[in-house]
């Protein structure tokens, strides 16, 4: 009886505790950076010259044993309302010597909060010391892009990836 009587008013303790809710629609704003609040701003610049040093391969044993590894170079122009213009691209190996130019005279155009990267096989042997030149500007100041170098190998079973960092060599305000 004891049992009976607390379903009971368990029961109706539920049934007359919920409150039936009106359906809420949440309307979805537009993303608009001009109403982005930044608390620490970045840096505004108007051209950089950057180093980005690349793995291409690297030793893992005594005497000539390399491991080799693809790269690429990603650009993010993390500026909302300007694009950047690459203006350079340059892959050299270790000795500082030219493997390759990879615009040859055209000018890559990054739009706002995109990205683009440049590629390097793993069958490239330019070795540890090899490294990305990268000249980027703009029309104005704008934020400046994150740039970095990710190296990947995925042979044999195993999965090797790192990243690396750029260096800025020249910048104008």
């Amino acid at each position: 009886m004891r049992y009976s009587t607390l379903i009971i008013a368990l029961a109706l303790g539920v049934l007359f505790g919920c409150k039936h809710h009106e359906k809420q629609t949440v309307k979805l704003a537009k993303f608009d950076p001009v109403h982005i609040k930044v608390k620490n701003p970045v840096k505004k610049v108007r051209a950089q010259t950057l180093y980005l040093p690349v793995y291409s391969s690297i030793p893992f044993a005594e005497g000539n044993s390399f491991y080799g590894l693809s790269a690429f170079m990603a650009v993010h122009n993390t500026d909302f309302n300007n694009p950047i213009y690459i203006i350079s691209v340059y892959y050299l190996d270790t000795n500082g010597n030219l493997i390759k130019d990879f615009l040859q005279s055209r000018v890559d155009t990054v739009m706002p909060m995109q990205s683009v990267n440049y590629f390097v096989p793993e069958s490239d042997r330019s070795g540890v010391g090899a490294n990305f030149i990268l000249e980027w500007m703009a029309d104005s100041a704008v934020n400046e892009p994150l740039v970095e170098t990710i190296m990947v190998s995925l042979t044999s079973g195993q999965g090797v990836s790192f990243l690396s960092e750029g260096k800025i060599l020249n910048e104008l305000y």
